[in-house]
């Protein structure tokens, strides 16, 4: 986390986006997925604030995954 915190100090959007993003994937190979979840939400609100459709939609595979996971 101490990333996200550098990258929100900078105002960093993007890249506090993408740390998100990573950080949930390493959550879900460990099975923490709630925070993974967690982590994916402000992923893609961030991605979708900023307009950046590629990633949203990579955001969104990951999101339905975990989800299917975590309900399943």
């Amino acid at each position: 986390m101490q990333r996200i915190e550098l990258n929100e100090r900078m105002g960093a959007w993007p890249w506090i986006a993408h740390t998100r993003h990573d950080y949930a994937r390493m959550l879900t190979a460990y099975g923490d997925h709630r925070e993974a979840q967690n982590q994916l939400e402000q992923a893609v609100a961030t991605y979708r604030e900023l307009q950046m459709d590629i990633w949203l939609d990579r955001a969104l595979r990951l999101e339905r995954s975990v989800s299917q996971t975590t309900s399943g």
